[in-house]
């Protein structure tokens, strides 16, 4: 039986769209253990909202209807999507029981995110929990590019096994294939998303 993984990344916004509830792209690449990408499924996300853990979740139920147990790893990069929008990998895994690999692409000063979430959220307590919560379980691993190194964090599985599926789905890039290429897809369809352009992916329409 050939595995697959998914990667969750999210598209591209401006920093106006904060204050006027807009939505960006949010988009799950499918691919399998050689590179391959089989499929892409999309959904949206509010800029600085609070359904990014529930369109998430959307999203990786539809990839495991479609490949069930062949679904291996989700990986998600970090947990902060479209501004402050929150994706909760434990409440992920926790009701889909798919493992959930975090990739941390920068080190993150929790200080500096809890004065800004402080400044501008009334509920960033909750926010702030889960970006801590995850982020205090991360370690450092090799990527596969010679010389750089990677925080990520395992949800569902201990860390030997995070960072082999982390390798496994990362052979040529710092970041794990399937969510480099949900970033290239998320980019681009933020930018039509926010310039009012229809899109048509799989039946999704934005």
């Amino acid at each position: 039986m050939k595995l697959c993984s998914l990667g969750l990344d999210d598209g591209f916004f401006e920093f106006e769209d904060k204050d006027n509830h807009s939505e960006t792209a949010l988009v799950g690449v499918v691919t399998s253990e050689s590179s391959e990408v089989l499929d892409v499924i999309v959904n949206t996300i509010k800029v600085d909202g609070l359904d990014g853990t529930a369109r998430a979740i959307h999203i990786i139920e539809k990839a495991k209807n479609l490949y069930d147990s062949r679904l291996e790893v989700v990986f998600l990069d970090g947990v902060t999507y479209a501004g402050f929008n929150i994706v909760d990998p434990v409440k992920i895994n926790e009701l889909l029981g798919v493992p959930v690999v975090v990739v941390f692409r920068h080190a993150l000063n929790l200080q500096k995110i809890r004065t800004a979430l402080k400044l501008h959220f009334v509920d960033w307590r909750y926010r702030y929990r889960i970006i801590e919560r995850v982020y205090s379980r991360a370690f450092t691993v090799s990527s596969p590019v010679r010389g750089v190194t990677i925080k990520i964090a395992a949800v569902g599985v201990d860390v030997k096994c995070g960072s082999a599926l982390f390798l496994k789905y990362g052979s040529v890039y710092p970041e794990p294939y399937p969510l480099r290429i949900a970033d290239r897809i998320a980019s681009a369809l933020g930018r039509m998303v926010r310039n009012h352009i229809m899109v048509s992916i799989a039946g999704t329409y934005l």
